[in-house]
């Protein structure tokens, strides 16, 4: 759904991909040029548009962040967009991450967590919608 559709869309811009599996979860990790900034949030929220009539969004910008790895600042944030998406028909929860990253070097990272197992819904509206 949602997550193949962005995979789809923007494999072929990143520079790096990377896909997780566990049981029924999925991440996503793409790295980009900066210049692809406004193409991947573009295609990010587009793709998200195409199922919003089922489900709710919040959109979140941010203006600045760090990334804390075991106690130790490793990456700042320069700016970014978080989506959380919840898809009804399929009770599945989206947390979209696109942050504009400094380091060294500054790149474009796109971080996506797919949550089917969401615990946002009861069991007895898990039943009711099988």
């Amino acid at each position: 759904m949602l997550l193949d559709d962005l995979i789809n869309s923007l494999s072929s811009l990143a520079g790096e991909f990377k896909l997780n599996k566990f049981k029924e979860l999925r991440s996503l990790y793409m790295k980009f040029d900066v210049k692809y900034e406004r193409e991947v949030r573009n295609i990010v929220f587009n793709s998200v548009s195409k199922y919003i009539r089922d489900g709710e969004i919040i959109e979140l910008i941010v203006k600045d962040g760090i990334f804390i790895d075991t106690g130790m600042e490793t990456l700042r944030v320069k700016k970014g967009f978080v989506w959380e998406f919840y898809y009804y028909p399929k009770m599945v929860h989206y947390f979209i991450r696109q942050f504009y990253i400094i380091n060294d070097r500054e790149w474009i990272a796109l971080y996506i967590d797919e949550n089917p197992l969401s615990p946002w819904w009861s069991e007895e509206e898990r039943i009711g919608s099988e």
